[in-house]
């Protein structure tokens, strides 16, 4: 490979596996809309995507997603995965 990993290493569920699908799809979201997708309240997405985030930067010294408060494709106060360290 070219050091690059797959996102979804660091999921532990089905809820988990939807997140990063989405982000890897819309490559960012609210937490309001990956609640909608994954049919669950944004409190449980919130603790879910810094769950993600830690453990990443635990296992790999890199966060593979991130929280960016500014607008970026449209959106603001989004979550995004970094595409840097993921397969494409």
């Amino acid at each position: 490979t070219n050091g690059k990993l797959n996102p979804h290493t660091f999921c532990i569920d089905e809820i988990d596996h939807k997140i990063v699908d989405y982000l890897l799809h819309y490559k960012g979201g609210t937490t309001p809309e990956i609640a909608g997708y994954t049919n669950t309240n944004r409190w449980l997405v919130l603790n879910r995507l810094r769950k993600l985030q830690r453990k990443s930067k635990k296992q790999i010294g890199a966060n593979l997603i991130y929280y960016y408060a500014g607008e970026k494709s449209g959106k603001k106060k989004a979550w995004w995965i970094n595409q840097k360290i993921i397969d494409t």
